[in-house]
């Protein structure tokens, strides 16, 4: 193992690195069609994306991950929400922080939090609390640093600031293309100047060694020319209005307007009323499936297939040997990959699924993340 697998293995099982979720959950939900029958076996990220699946009230979510922080994570936003705090819930995730987040924690939401997730935020929950230097939760936690980066960026540069701001002010898709435009040569250099001088840069977002040599070998060895191809289209072809992936990064929180399904007032009553459906597992999804076998309708696997591409092509045999085990027919699966062609299926896997190519590229393209080359969907047969 090299030093940049090292370095990313250290960090990914000693850090939270994700601190929201970056798949895009609107393309997914029109994707998976979910149904008050389905079972959702999905990886947890920052759990995000689990309570926006919710919103579609399927019978049960059951949320893996190999890192517990990550699952401690969607424990915390579960308690706030089962415990009805709707406007604790506010600053915590939509301001990213709360003056008395360690009162509030101890006081109403650690003694309906799992152990191992309280193990965490007793140490961690100053991280909502704010400071001079990172004063946002989603400045924290490996990908929050590299956010906080490009947060300072665009606050150093007058120029690059104000074009951020009227982005997302615009009118139409064109004045929102002509400040991209403007903005994209000053921001790129400092891009590449980040990647040039800082070989952490891809493993602070979460992007293990394996996946960044997916991502070159698509772009002529270059990682900037795949981000500027992905960043291109998200900024100058899709209206960035609801984009708040990209709106966190770029201000630190998000707004009223620009913000995940799961903190709109309007959704919480329902969010409430189900996140009891939502279970949490550390451990990897062959693991879960082997001691919890089921039929289970959807499977959400985000891009961690790339992660195992290079040394543990065993592994992906044996996961889809164990999904495929606890599918029905019609179980749907969903995954995102850097590859632009995804060839890593087992062939004994391809025998038993439909792929619906056409269906995942159309939604793809309407992606507000945009970080990665393609989207599938499958169906079990």
């Amino acid at each position: 193992m090299n030093v940049k697998s090292v370095l990313f293995n250290s960090i990914y099982k000693n850090k939270l690195v994700y601190n929201q979720c970056w798949e895009d959950p609107q393309c997914d939900r029109n994707l998976l069609q979910l149904t008050p029958e389905s079972e959702v076996v999905m990886i947890t990220s920052a759990g995000c994306n689990a309570l926006d699946y919710l919103l579609d009230e399927p019978k049960k979510i059951y949320c893996i991950d190999i890192n517990y922080r990550q699952n401690a994570l969607l424990e915390l936003k579960k308690s706030i929400i089962e415990n009805g705090h709707q406007e604790e819930l506010v600053k915590f995730f939509r301001e990213g922080h709360h003056a008395h987040a360690d009162r509030f924690y101890w006081k109403s939401l650690r003694k309906s939090m799992p152990h191992f997730a309280t193990r965490y935020w007793d140490k961690k929950i100053e991280y909502f609390m704010g400071g001079l230097i990172r004063p946002s939760f989603y400045f924290r936690g490996s990908s929050g640093l590299f956010a906080w980066f490009f947060y300072q960026a665009i606050q150093k540069n007058k120029q690059i600031k104000s074009n951020v701001q009227k982005m997302w002010t615009s009118s139409t898709l064109e004045e929102q293309a002509e400040c991209w435009f403007k903005i994209k040569p000053t921001l790129f250099k400092l891009i590449k100047q980040a990647f040039n001088t800082s070989p952490m840069a891809m493993t602070l977002i979460g992007v293990p060694e394996s996946q960044s040599n997916i991502v070159t070998s698509n772009s002529k060895n270059n990682i900037i020319n795949y981000l500027e191809t992905m960043l291109d289209h998200t900024f100058s072809k899709l209206s960035v209005k609801d984009n708040y992936f990209w709106y966190v990064y770029c201000f630190g929180k998000y707004s009223r307007n620009c913000q995940p399904n799961y903190l709109k007032e309007e959704n919480f009553e329902l969010l409430n009323k189900n996140a009891y459906k939502i279970r949490s597992y550390t451990q990897s999804v062959t693991e879960f499936l082997k001691e919890r076998p089921g039929q289970y309708t959807h499977f959400i696997l985000l891009d961690h297939m790339d992660w195992m591409v290079k040394n543990e092509k065993e592994e992906i045999k044996k996961e889809w040997k164990q999904i495929l085990k606890n599918s029905i027919p019609g179980t749907k699966i969903l995954l995102r990959s850097a590859y632009e062609q995804i060839d890593f299926i087992p062939d004994f896997a391809k025998e038993r699924l439909v792929f619906h190519d056409d269906q995942a590229k159309a939604e793809h393209l309407k992606d507000r993340v945009g970080t990665y080359a393609s989207t599938l969907l499958a169906t079990v047969i």
